[in-house]
């Protein structure tokens, strides 16, 4: 299975900083161990709004069955507010999409 590694800050501070490289690396280590393929998709943006660069592109794959799963560091960079995450979890569900949060797989059914 090929799933998508997204990555977000805030601002471009945290972008310069070790945040973005580090969520990469975790990812990539789940990814490893896990004998999944991965994308990586890395905003610096808002975890407020829905649309955002990169995971527009995300969210497009999705759909398109070219991903099965998206990984996050923490659940707080896909979303920062319920609006946003309740399309998200609709855009995980209608698509039978799977959610790796860390290193957690959650199920929602």
């Amino acid at each position: 299975m090929k799933i998508g590694l997204y990555l977000r800050v805030s601002t471009t501070n945290q972008k310069n900083n070790t945040s973005l490289g580090y969520q990469n690396t975790l990812g990539m280590d789940f990814c490893k161990r896990s004998d999944y393929e991965y994308e990586i998709f890395e905003d610096v943006e808002s975890g407020g709004k829905y649309n955002r660069l990169e995971f527009d592109k995300l969210k497009e794959k999705i759909k398109n069955k070219e991903l099965g799963g998206i990984w996050v560091y923490d659940n707080d960079r896909l979303s920062r507010t319920m609006e946003v995450g309740m399309k998200i979890s609709d855009l995980i569900l209608e698509n039978k999409c799977r959610l790796f949060i860390l290193t957690v797989l959650c199920n929602l059914k």
